[in-house]
């Protein structure tokens, strides 16, 4: 602040408001740090925040300000996230919209990408692909069964690629 100068008298309310000021500076540095990593989803940074000690208070701020920047935006975290995962480590739609809630992603934008992203096409060859992996390695029908069911494939589409009765 132009205002303050060595030797000047701060009055408390000004001291609060550098005070608040240096709060949310701090928060800023914090959250545009950990988005320097990879991108989080508002809950999940949120509660990475409040880990690190910042001001709950600053916290939504600087959230606010961070998504309406477009650094902090959940339908791109979502769909990046999706993506991530159906190509590293292929699940079905329940396992899928399971992680995303877990991430703090409204359900119903959740349930709109995951259907947009994984439509049943696709996830009759995601479940196809692990399926694969598990033949190759000499996995019995009972363990890729157990495996596509545990990575939450629906029973139709595991009868559909391993063929039981």
């Amino acid at each position: 602040n132009e205002n303050i100068y060595q030797g000047k008298f701060v009055t408390v309310e000004e001291c609060e408001k550098i005070k608040e000021a240096s709060h949310l500076l701090e928060a800023e540095r914090k959250a545009l740090s950990l988005l320097s990593y990879r991108p989080h989803s508002r809950k999940s940074l949120t509660m990475k925040l409040v880990q690190r000690g910042v001001d709950k208070n600053s916290i939504n701020t600087v959230l606010d300000k961070l998504e309406y920047l477009n650094y902090l935006n959940d339908e791109e975290f979502a769909r990046t996230w999706v993506q991530g995962r159906i190509q590293q480590h292929p699940e079905g739609i329940m396992k899928l919209l399971g992680g995303l809630y877990k991430q703090g992603i409204d359900r119903s934008l959740a349930r709109e990408i995951v259907a947009e992203l994984v439509p049943e096409e696709k996830e009759i060859e995601l479940a196809q692909k692990v399926c694969d992996i598990l033949q190759n390695h000499g996995k019995p029908i009972e363990k890729i069964a157990s495996t596509l069911k545990s990575r939450g494939f629906p029973y139709k589409v595991i009868r559909k690629v391993i063929d039981i009765e």
